[in-house]
């Protein structure tokens, strides 16, 4: 029981301290919103939500990718995107969710799954040129395939072009 009684107390110190340091900070980003009131691009920078976008943009390893999530059930496979991409453009592709290994082959919708290409681990995602899988160009399409037990989802995309 007093173990219990410690925990609720740590966790209620906590709380009151990140309530405490939130409200400095809150306290400083007004004074610098109020000194910077002339000049817009900087004032930004003293808004609380325009900083937490920017911490938010820089945690996701996706950042800079138009990027989609597939979802695919056990022993399933889907074509992704209308034709697939140059060999020089930058791709990214993740397991997002599932431990389970995926397949990616380049199709001709012939084949209902991939029986090789790149194997895409569970783990960090693969940022690159799309030549670098190793994948048959003369294919006009990109097959992802799962042939694990579990669900998986893989999000997947280009570069952004501005």
């Amino acid at each position: 029981m007093g173990s219990i009684i410690l925990a609720v107390v740590a966790t209620q110190t906590k709380v009151t301290s990140n309530n405490t340091v939130y409200d400095e900070v809150i306290k400083m980003m007004d004074d610098g919103k109020e000194i910077f009131k002339d000049d817009e691009a900087v004032k930004k920078q003293f808004v609380f939500d325009e900083v937490l976008a920017l911490i938010k943009l820089t945690l996701s390893d996706s950042a800079g990718y138009d990027v989609e999530d597939y979802e695919l059930e056990a022993n399933t496979s889907i074509i992704v995107g209308a034709n697939a991409p140059a060999p020089s453009e930058k791709i990214y592709i993740k397991i997002i969710e599932g431990d389970t290994s995926v397949l990616i082959c380049t199709t001709d919708e012939s084949t209902p799954s991939c029986v090789d290409g790149y194997t895409l681990e569970p783990g960090p995602a693969f940022k690159g040129e799309f030549g670098e899988l190793g994948l048959n160009p003369a294919l006009p399409k990109v097959r992802i395939t799962n042939p694990g037990l579990e669900k998986v989802i893989v999000r997947g995309g280009s570069k952004k072009t501005n």
